[in-house]
């Protein structure tokens, strides 16, 4: 499959996209995407600005040696103890596997600053900020449209570019 293929697939519209990851069946196995993944992470990344891989497939990538190294490494997860609790997890997995040099917590769903101030922000996570709960980003979403299409003076984007500004410093 030529390269300008597989970038395009993963590219996207807009150079947004959220290509899906296959099943492990032993370490180092994955579907024919992933190898691909694999292969050539690195050429596709120097095209982009950020890149973020989806929590739920952290272990995944950690696992096979896809992210060997970042530079920032931001842990999302709502206020849940729960996804507290795997962020912290995840943390520690980073720590064994993966060369970074910032790492920090991202809380979302939060409905005001009480919330916020109630956390138990698990030992080794720095929170950089919090995102509000939102019916507008959950339309958003459910339209299949982009948190960055909302306009930029939204409180959601504008928490977001606030802490992403100062922890990218």
């Amino acid at each position: 499959m030529p390269l300008k293929w597989v970038y395009q697939d993963v590219a996207g519209p807009k150079n947004e996209q959220l290509p899906a990851s296959g099943r492990a069946s032993f370490k180092g196995h994955y579907c024919q995407f992933n190898h691909i993944l694999i292969d050539i992470l690195g050429s596709i990344t120097i095209s982009f600005d950020y890149v973020a891989i989806d929590g739920g497939a952290v272990i995944e990538h950690v696992n096979r040696n896809a992210m060997k190294s970042v530079t920032h490494l931001a842990l999302v997860s709502d206020g849940s103890q729960k996804g507290l609790r795997v962020a912290a997890t995840l943390r520690q997995v980073a720590d064994a596997a993966i060369d970074f040099r910032k790492v920090g917590l991202i809380v979302i769903r939060l409905r005001n600053e009480a919330e916020r101030s109630a956390l138990s922000i698990p030992v080794g996570l720095d929170c950089l900020g919090w995102i509000p709960e939102d019916n507008t980003i959950w339309t958003t979403d459910l339209q299949g449209c982009s948190f960055l299409d909302l306009s930029p003076d939204y409180p959601a984007e504008a928490s977001v570019r606030n802490f992403l500004n100062t922890f990218l410093e």
